[in-house]
């Protein structure tokens, strides 16, 4: 390896040396290998190979850990790697890759979903195997609240006189924000 002889054989035939790459740097390395024999002729074969003990980095920009989101969603992902095969990103059973790093987007129909809380994932892989991951978790709600026994009392109010207004309202999903009453 890199003219440092790792191993050597007295005897001919298939021979196998487990070579533990995890304590060296990252780079190209050459890998040579001599065989003599007893009249001193000299057989030599090379290879390069690449080391890669760096994890790639995987990150979901948006949406953010623990976000209501509805309709369609534009979700930003990156994956970078010195190295980089892939990016998986999953929601549900749904899953799409990228074959090129750096930023993507990926458009997410959350009306094809059911309402509810959904883990997005994404896997980002380079060629050597090493593998990063990360993820949020997301709820999705496309159900609007119910409003209901809408009431006004005096129901044909006078000029000045106040009036009560009452209303039931509900909302089993993200909770409500704030409901608002109009008037003219």
């Amino acid at each position: 390896v890199n003219e440092t002889i790792v191993t050597s054989w007295s005897e001919a035939g298939h021979h196998t040396y487990l070579w533990n790459t995890t304590a060296l740097s990252d780079g190209v390395y050459v890998l040579k290998l001599k065989a003599y024999d007893q009249a001193g002729n000299i057989a030599e074969t090379s290879c390069s190979v690449t080391v890669d003990n760096t994890l790639p980095v995987a990150n979901i920009h948006y949406p953010s850990d623990g976000s209501y989101v509805r309709g369609t969603v534009l979700v930003e992902v990156s994956g970078e790697d010195l190295n980089f095969d892939e990016m998986e990103f999953r929601v549900g059973d749904f899953v799409h890759v990228w074959k090129e790093s750096g930023s993507q987007i990926f458009v997410w129909e959350t009306l094809d979903f059911d309402d509810g809380v959904y883990m997005l994932v994404l896997s980002v892989r380079d060629k050597a195997g090493n593998m990063a991951e990360t993820s949020i978790q997301a709820t999705v709600d496309n159900t609007a609240p119910s409003l209901s026994n809408l009431t006004w009392n005096p129901s044909e109010p006078l000029a000045g006189e106040q009036v009560n207004v009452s209303v039931k309202v509900l909302e089993v999903g993200s909770g409500i924000k704030n409901v608002t009453l109009w008037y003219k």
